[in-house]
């Protein structure tokens, strides 16, 4: 009988190791109704900087949304050249804004936040587009929201990209923990029920400071941790960084989702595949990171 009861202890033990562990990025996205609107946010590793990106797989990548927060911008007008490739691939008009850039005092490293969207499902909502003031100076890169619409559903969007590397100007906990202050402020001077907050937050949302946060500033994450990083050998996926919240506090926006948010394959939507050969191409001439999305219901 004791070794029975070890074998089911055993077995237990594994079942909550084998649940536990971050689920791959998935490889299609849910159709567009007219009553849905499908959300992404996707840290294109120094989107600007580089000859090496690849227009046409990001455009493959990004056709599956209907709005796309982006993260870690270098120069504006790459995006004048992403809008033509996914113009030129869905034979329907987009738009984009863009953000100013934003730094340290004492730093040279610089990025800025954009978002791309289709004009026939998604429209320029009764808001702000603008960063919120980091009055504390905690960020490097201060977070970027827009106020965006689709039928009923009015939203804000806050982007966030938290440094990687700690120094004497601050560290990744205080970005995280800061964003219930972030928070705070923005609802003071835009009265949106509905909020989304987005991006590339460098760590899972299991971490302490991650779920301190979330309880401070009302907030629900709407992912399951999902692996968002390339593995640099080409042999998959490593670290679940990229993350979705939305306001909990009068549950509106939660009510619309539909099933929960999930990362994206980028390697097989934009190559067909995922050999090491194409995982490290989309490593390298899309992103390191993968998106992360949602569906609302906007009826």
């Amino acid at each position: 009988m004791r070794h029975i009861k070890t074998l089911f202890s055993l077995l237990f033990i594994a079942s909550c190791v084998t649940s536990s562990r971050a689920a791959d990025p998935v490889r299609q996205v849910p159709d567009r109704s007219e009553e849905n609107i499908i959300i992404a946010a996707w840290n294109v590793k120094w989107f600007g900087s580089s000859d090496n990106h690849d227009f046409d797989g990001l455009a493959k990548v990004i056709s599956h949304f209907d709005i796309c927060g982006i993260m870690e911008v270098k120069k504006e007008g790459e995006f004048v050249t992403l809008i033509k490739a996914l113009e030129d691939l869905t034979n329907e008009d987009w738009g984009y804004v863009y953000g100013p850039r934003t730094a340290r005092p004492n730093g040279n490293y610089f990025e800025s936040y954009g978002f791309v969207w289709r004009t026939d499902r998604v429209f320029l909502g009764d808001g702000v587009i603008s960063n919120i003031w980091d009055a504390s100076e905690k960020y490097r890169n201060d977070p970027f929201v827009g106020s965006f619409k689709r039928g009923k559903f009015d939203f804000v969007m806050a982007l966030i990209h938290t440094r990687w590397t700690n120094d004497a100007d601050g560290t990744r906990e205080a970005e995280i923990l800061g964003v219930t202050e972030q928070i705070s402020r923005m609802r003071r001077y835009v009265p949106e029920e509905d909020f989304i907050l987005s991006g590339d937050f460098n760590e899972p949302g299991t971490d302490d400071a991650m779920m301190t946060m979330a309880q401070a500033s009302k907030l629900r994450q709407i992912d399951d941790n999902p692996k968002s990083t390339f593995k640099a050998d080409g042999t998959g996926y490593a670290s679940s960084y990229d993350h979705i919240y939305v306001g909990d506090d009068l549950k509106t926006t939660f009510a619309r989702l539909i099933g929960k948010a999930q990362t994206l394959d980028t390697s097989f939507i934009a190559y067909g595949d995922n050999t090491p050969q194409n995982m490290q191409r989309a490593r390298k001439e899309l992103s390191d990171h993968v998106p992360v999305f949602a569906v609302f219901k906007t009826d």
